[in-house]
């Protein structure tokens, strides 16, 4: 079959390209340059121009329609920022249908649609994220003949229930997550396809009404570090420092765990991610055995010098890519349920388990003490994302998904 001739447009709000740090950035430059070699694709952004952007089109990707900063925009990015900043910051208090919408979205997509000279050229249209994926009635009436897909990388409702104890709303933190959910359910039917990244998340979307013939799962892209332990002296976090989630998770651990058994200890904490903050760094300058690196572009000699990986994640939603790298890679994996979400390990077999404070450190001291033990985990994991976690088998079926929409 010549796929060549259909043509496919991925609407995505940031850049992307190999030196990408974002997990969710990762995926798609994955996805995107694969399906690059099957359909006639392009991509439009909805961010604002910069350097990244060079960066892609460096790597061949043609970028189309981005927003650029000349002066004939410039009342338009303005206008944006006004909504973005306050109007739309403040009504999300009040209404859930703005919480990760970024409602400005809605008005930059139908500029840039506008510019699209033969919308309806396109077979398929793909959403990239949440600003972009709960504005299907925008796409469907500009492009009125193509199949829309909807990409999630984590479904927003359970995103937004596990972290609505750190927000402000002014109406019932109960009510507003059963708005939202209704709100989200009720965009993503209106998609022809629905691609997600794990099991988890589609039996959660079949659970709330969205036919399972609509929803196809893809293996998500991952690094795989060439782990070789050799002198080992800690254990590492690896994560982007400038999350929310992240920085709630190390937190927790240390306060929960580090500071009460480890403080004294002579292991390590590694913590490996950019963005880190001032008031991060001064928050962990009590503790002597705390090492922040910042934003390293290789980790393999962190990940070496570390008996295992820790994922304390206390929300989000979705598959971590952050444990998929590590069961890849064969570190030791120590998580909690959010952290091994979506992933269908068995504990003391591929992975330990911990919620407890107690039980990270009972399974820290254990990783310590015994070789057989990070060796088993080591061989297991490997093996476990092998038989698993096959990406070009999932690209073929996904291509094959789309042409028999």
């Amino acid at each position: 079959m010549d796929y060549k001739r259909k043509k496919i447009l991925f609407i995505i709000p940031m850049p992307f390209h190999d030196s990408s740090n974002n997990a969710g950035a990762k995926v798609i430059n994955y996805y995107i340059k694969k399906i690059s070699t099957i359909y006639d694709t392009s991509v439009l952004l909805t961010c604002d121009y910069s350097s990244e952007i060079e960066i892609m089109k460096s790597e061949c990707f043609n970028v189309i329609f981005i927003y650029k900063s000349d002066q004939k925009l410039f009342f338009q990015k303005v206008y944006d920022y006004i909504l973005f900043k306050f109007y739309y910051r403040l009504y999300s208090f009040f209404s859930p249908n703005l919480y990760r919408t970024n409602g400005y979205v809605k008005n930059r997509l139908k500029l840039l649609f506008k510019s699209i000279s033969n919308p309806n050229s396109f077979d398929f249209i793909i959403a990239e994220f949440p600003p972009i994926i709960l504005q299907p009635d925008i796409i469907r009436e500009f492009f009125k003949t193509s199949k829309i897909i909807a990409s999630i990388h984590d479904v927003s409702f359970q995103s937004l229930e596990r972290s609505i104890d750190n927000k402000f709303v002014c109406i019932s933190k109960q009510n507003y997550i059963r708005l939202f959910k209704h709100y989200e359910i009720n965009k993503l039917k209106k998609y022809n396809l629905i691609v997600t990244l794990n099991d988890k998340d589609t039996n959660l979307l079949v659970e709330n009404n969205i036919e399972s013939d609509k929803i196809f799962n893809i293996i998500p892209y991952f690094d795989t570090f060439q782990y070789t332990p050799s002198l080992e002296d800690g254990i590492i976090f690896y994560a982007a420092m400038n999350r929310p989630e992240n920085i709630a998770s190390i937190k927790w651990f240390i306060d929960n765990v580090w500071a009460k058994y480890f403080r004294f200890s002579i292991i390590k904490l590694y913590i490996v991610g950019g963005g880190v903050t001032t008031d991060f760094k001064k928050y962990c300058s009590q503790f002597m055995n705390i090492v922040i690196t910042g934003f390293i572009a290789d980790p393999t000699p962190y990940f070496n010098k570390s008996y295992g990986m820790i994922v304390p994640l206390q929300y989000g939603a979705g598959i971590k890519i952050k444990s998929l790298e590590a069961l890849a890679s064969g570190i030791p994996l120590l998580a909690n349920k959010i952290g091994i979400e979506g992933i269908s390990v068995k504990s003391d077999i591929e992975y330990l388990h911990c919620e407890l404070p107690e039980e990270w450190k009972n399974n820290i001291e254990n990783l310590l003490n015994d070789k057989i033990l990070r060796k088993n985990l080591n061989q297991q994991s490997k093996k476990y994302m092998i038989d698993n976690f096959n990406r070009e088998q999932s690209l073929k079926e996904y291509v094959s998904k789309l042409e028999i929409l």
